[in-house]
C-alpha cells in the first residue's frame, strides 16, 4: 500500500509537470517582449488622460487581422468606451503605430475595442481589424494609443501589463509600473504676447517652482478651442509631445494653422512636470497688424486704384487678381505700388462683372516690415473706358 502511494504521488507530480510544459510555452512573461515605456497627457490623480504604451519584441509580432492585444490597468483606473461619433469615444479610438527606417509616415493598425472590468483589473481587449499581413520586423518599437483612461484617484506606483495573442495561439505578456502624482499648483503669472509683424509672436511668462515643462497654447476666441502654439517642422511621432523648457518662445503657426493678419488671438499659458500640468493662466489678448485697405477707386480709364492705410510694395504680384465673374478669367496684366496706393491694369470689358482679389501677403507695409494684407474681396461692373 506504502508502494502504491508513493507510485501514486510519483504519477501525479509527474503528470502536473508535464501540464506546466505544456501550458508555460503558450503564455510566457518573456525578455524578449518588453514594455520600453509608459507616457501619458496626464498622470495626475483623477484626471483622464490618452496614455503611449510602446513595446518592443526581439522577434517578428504577429499583428495580423485577428490578433490580439490586452491591455490592463488596476481596477481603481477606469476607461472611456463611447460611439466613434461621440464627444469622447474613449478607447474606441485605440490604435497601434509604428515606423520601420526609411519610412516617412507611421503605420496605423486599428482594431476592435471592448472593456471587461474585474474586482482587481480593468482591462483594453484590442482585435486587429486592420493590420499588417506580414510580421512586424524584430526590435520595431510598436505604440499602442489608448485614449479614455480615468486615473485612479491616488498618488503613487500602479502597474500596466500588456498580453499580446497572435493567430497561432501564443500568449506573451510584459508589465511595467508608473507613478501617479501631482503638477505644479500655480500657473504662470505675467504673460506677455507682442506680434511681430503679421505673422509671428513673442511670448514670455514668469517661471513656476518646480515645473519642468510649459505649453502655450491659443484660439480664436477667448472661449473657444485652444490648440498647442507650437511651430511644426515634422510631423510629430504618437507618443511626442512639444514641451517648452524655457519661459519664452517665438511662434509662427507653421504646420500648426498658421496665423493670420489683422486678426484677434487669444493666448494662455501652463506650467507641468512629469505628472501632468497645473493650472492656466488667463488669457491674453492680442491683434495682429495688417496693411488695411481703406478705398478702391475705378477709373476711367479702367485702372483699379487701391488706396492702403500705409505706404506699401507689391510682395507677391502673382497674389493680386481681378476676375471677370461670369467665367472665372483672370484679366489684370500688371500691379504697380504708389506710395500707399497700388494701381492694377486689368483687361475690362464694359458691362461686366469682375471680382478684385488681394490674397494673403499680397502687399508688405514699406514702413513696417513683416506686416501684411488680409484678404481683400471687391466686386464691380466695369464702365465704359474713356
Amino acid at each position: 500500500m506504502r508502494i502504491h502511494e508513493l507510485r501514486m504521488k510519483s504519477f501525479l507530480v509527474m503528470l502536473v509537470l508535464t501540464v506546466v510544459l505544456l501550458v508555460l510555452p503558450l503564455t510566457t512573461l518573456a525578455d524578449n517582449f518588453s514594455i520600453e515605456k509608459v507616457s501619458a497627457t496626464s498622470f495626475v490623480p483623477g484626471q483622464e488622460g490618452i496614455y503611449f504604451v510602446t513595446l518592443v519584441s526581439d522577434q517578428e509580432l504577429d499583428l495580423s487581422t485577428g490578433a490580439k492585444l490586452v491591455i490592463q490597468l488596476p481596477a481603481s483606473f477606469g476607461l472611456i468606451k463611447e460611439d466613434i461619433l461621440a464627444p469622447n469615444p474613449g478607447v474606441t479610438l485605440a490604435n497601434i503605430q509604428y515606423m520601420y527606417p526609411g519610412d516617412r509616415f507611421y503605420s496605423v493598425i486599428t482594431g476592435e475595442t471592448s472593456v471587461v472590468k474585474t474586482a482587481q483589473a480593468v482591462q483594453l481587449h484590442f482585435t486587429v481589424v486592420k493590420g499588417d499581413k506580414n510580421p512586424i520586423r524584430p526590435n520595431t518599437q510598436l505604440v499602442i494609443t489608448v485614449p479614455g483612461v480615468i486615473n485612479s484617484t491616488n498618488a503613487g506606483s500602479y502597474s500596466l501589463q500588456v498580453s499580446h495573442t497572435g493567430n497561432s495561439g501564443q500568449t506573451k505578456m510584459a508589465q511595467t509600473t508608473f507613478r501617479l502624482g501631482y503638477p505644479p499648483a500655480l500657473a504662470p503669472a505675467n504673460l506677455q504676447v507682442s506680434a511681430v509683424g503679421s505673422y509671428q509672436f513673442n511670448a514670455s511668462w514668469d517661471r513656476v517652482p518646480g515645473a519642468e515643462y510649459y505649453q502655450l497654447y491659443y484660439s480664436l476666441t477667448p472661449d473657444g478651442t485652444y490648440i498647442q502654439a507650437c511651430d511644426f517642422s515634422r510631423d510629430p511621432g504618437p507618443d511626442e509631445r512639444w514641451l517648452l523648457t524655457e519661459t519664452k518662445v517665438s511662434f509662427r503657426g507653421e504646420g500648426n494653422g498658421g496665423i493670420l493678419a489683422d486678426r484677434n488671438y487669444y493666448f494662455k499659458v501652463r506650467a507641468g512636470n512629469e505628472y501632468g500640468f497645473g493650472p492656466f493662466s488667463p488669457a491674453v489678448a492680442i491683434r495682429t497688424p495688417a496693411v488695411l485697405i481703406n478705398g478702391i477707386l475705378v477709373t476711367d480709364q479702367g485702372t483699379i486704384e487701391l488706396t492702403c492705410d500705409q505706404a506699401v510694395r507689391i510682395n507677391a504680384l502673382n497674389r493680386i487678381e481681378v476676375y471677370e465673374m461670369a467665367t472665372g478669367v483672370p484679366v489684370n496684366e500688371d500691379a504697380v505700388a504708389k506710395g500707399n496706393k497700388v494701381v492694377l491694369y486689368p483687361d475690362l470689358k464694359p458691362g461686366h462683372r469682375y471680382q478684385v482679389v488681394l490674397y494673403e501677403d499680397a502687399l508688405e507695409s514699406a514702413v513696417r516690415p513683416g506686416v501684411h494684407n488680409a484678404v481683400f474681396v471687391f466686386e464691380f461692373t466695369a464702365r465704359e473706358v474713356i
